[in-house]
């Protein structure tokens, strides 16, 4: 399901006098879900060899555990950078359109 701001608008002119939300805090918004979802998975077993990997693919049947999830700018957008424990590391590019 696809939503506009204008579906979500309850008060348009509310919604003037609120400034524009940025990339740095949806970056910032996507990094936090991610760092929440590791710390469930770590949390879900007591012992840490039972714990389930933070990244499944059952298409690709491969899985990693998350080592580190870092926000930074690159010019005009925000990178979320994820280290894998496989040493792969990916970035997920955050901007305005």
């Amino acid at each position: 399901m696809s939503r506009t701001r204008h579906d979500n608008a309850a008060n348009p002119a509310r919604d003037r006098c609120l400034p524009k939300t940025s990339a740095a805090t949806i970056a910032a918004m996507l990094s936090e879900l991610i760092e929440t979802h590791m710390l469930k998975c770590d949390e879900a077993f007591p012992h840490p060899d039972d714990c389930p990997a933070h990244v499944i693919s059952e298409v690709r049947k491969t899985q990693a555990w998350i080592q580190s999830v870092r926000v930074g700018e690159a010019g005009a957008c925000h990178l979320i950078e994820l280290s894998l424990d496989d040493g792969t590391s990916f970035n997920i590019r955050v901007e305005e359109v």
